[in-house]
């Protein structure tokens, strides 16, 4: 996914990972950063990061950080909100929104699992969503069990995996 800090004082970046507790700095690749007015003492900011097929872009108290910076296309949604140590933290209010066109349940283009079928890698649907060709469970023995069938994938000799009891 990617991460958006902004420090007290006003320097972001936008990366591809936050940076480790107790550190300023992004462990990830960075997309984009600056600096900005920062956050005013005693009150409430609104941070606003909206991302859309491959694009990315933020404010600052409607002021903008960036605008359309690409970030890549392949990540499957999520949101978090933290700080970068252990601080005391006061959020007036949270709102999460969809954003872009992929909001609908995915079709399954493969066919139905069963016995002896091959196994198949595509991308994975977004926004929360999953195809139940894309519904797989560890197992304890580290083993994969494809949950709608209950089929399990091995291999043979050749280099096609298929689905077994």
């Amino acid at each position: 996914g990617v991460v958006l800090c902004v420090l007290r004082r006003g320097a972001y970046w936008l990366a591809s990972a936050g940076p480790q507790i107790g550190s300023g700095a992004p462990t990830g690749r960075v997309f984009a950063s600056g600096n900005t007015s920062g956050f005013p003492s005693g009150g409430f900011s609104e941070l606003s990061l909206m991302t859309v097929d491959d694009k990315a872009s933020a404010t600052l108290d409607g002021v903008a950080l960036f605008s359309d910076v690409v970030v890549g296309g392949g990540e499957t949604g999520f949101a978090a909100i933290g700080a970068t140590d252990w601080v005391a933290l006061e959020y007036d209010s949270v709102k999460i929104e969809q954003a872009g066109p992929r909001w609908a349940p995915p079709s399954a283009p493969c066919s139905p699992a069963a016995a002896g079928g091959a196994v198949y890698a595509r991308a994975c649907a977004t926004n929360g969503f999953a195809a139940d060709d894309q519904v797989f469970e560890l197992l304890a023995s580290f083993a994969v069990r494809h949950a709608p069938s209950g089929l399990s994938p091995s291999r043979s000799l050749w280099t096609t995996i298929w689905l077994t009891f």
